[in-house]
């Protein structure tokens, strides 16, 4: 098993163990993550450093989902927005206003 489909495996099993929604657990995550590295680094909440450890993270996170899924997060963008095309109302032509 390669190390992305690992991770994955890991993230579904800490959802389904606590049985909170993906947001949810993403928020908790980034507070355990920002106050970890305030106490490992020593610098105040008011420094970039916790912030930007946050953010690389998150980076981190998403290049896993990327190497686990694949790029299926462009694919659902271009489905909505061939949907919402399809859905909007013809355009008007000159023709029909008078």
């Amino acid at each position: 098993m390669n190390f992305p489909n690992l991770y994955h495996s890991l993230i579904l099993w800490i959802g389904d163990g606590t049985g909170l929604p993906d947001a949810i657990l993403h928020i908790h995550a980034g507070l355990a993550i920002l106050l970890a590295t305030r106490l490992v680094s020593g610098r105040s909440l008011a420094t970039f450093i916790p912030f930007a450890v946050v953010v690389f993270a998150e980076l981190g996170n998403e290049v896993m989902d990327y190497l686990a899924y694949g790029a299926r997060w462009i694919m659902q963008i271009f489905r909505q927005r061939r949907t919402a095309l399809e859905r909007s109302p013809p355009p008007l032509e000159p023709g029909w206003i008078k």
